[in-house]
């Protein structure tokens, strides 16, 4: 008799690299034109970090991505090749509906207040725009790409750069389920043999060790 967690563990690592890409891909151009208005969303928040008291309408509209995401990219799409993605799409909601209730209660500095904010902001700026830029460079296809408020791995780095805009004692309660999905992405990218799969770890790695070092200075400050 197979074990549960033998049943979990086989239905979530179904996927290989070949027909990953081609999902990636199916995903894209059945979303498309979703696409365009992903990247209009990306520079708009890139331009509201630039204006004052605008941290309220950054912290909802990451929170309508999160909840995007979860239920149209994880429980609409994503089931069709893993049925582990109904508790991706819950945890998405999740962080979206986390995203929502604190909306009012986060601040988010100016890109030039210190070393962590520009940092987000350029790693928020390279989520949003790189993929893109990257893909018109190197040749790979168009409908290969992943985007912020599209797909879950790009929505995750980018929410993990923006928290390193704020000091705020609720960014590490915010951080928790982007850290979590980019392990998971990166082993699953290390189960399917894709070559980029310690990317999203290591960049959750160093932006929460940024977000660490920033709360051990400011309560020896303190």
């Amino acid at each position: 008799m197979t074990e549960p967690s033998s049943t979990i563990l086989s239905a979530f690592f179904t996927l290989k690299g070949d027909n990953y890409l081609q999902f990636v891909t199916d995903f894209n151009r059945q979303s498309w034109p979703l696409q365009i208005s992903s990247l209009i969303l990306c520079m708009w928040l890139l331009w509201l970090l630039h204006q004052n008291n605008r941290s309220k309408t950054i912290t909802r509209i990451f929170a309508i991505c999160w909840i995007w995401v979860g239920c149209y990219f994880h429980y609409h799409f994503y089931t069709s090749l893993t049925p582990m993605a109904v508790f991706d799409a819950i945890a998405f909601a999740v962080q979206g509906c986390l995203f929502f209730l604190l909306s009012g209660k986060i601040q988010f500095h100016s890109p030039y207040h210190d070393r962590n904010s520009k940092i987000g902001y350029a790693g928020l700026a390279a989520c949003m725009l790189l993929p893109t830029l990257a893909a018109s460079f190197s040749g790979q296809s168009w409908w290969q790409i992943s985007l912020v408020g599209m797909m879950p791995t790009p929505t995750a780095l980018a929410t993990l750069a923006l928290l390193l805009l704020t000091t705020s004692k609720y960014r590490f309660l915010l951080a928790v389920i982007p850290f979590g999905w980019c392990i998971i992405a990166g082993v699953t990218h290390l189960n399917i043999g894709m070559h980029d799969w310690f990317v999203a770890p290591l960049v959750a790695l160093i932006a929460c060790g940024l977000m660490m070092s920033e709360h051990r200075k400011v309560t020896s400050q303190s």
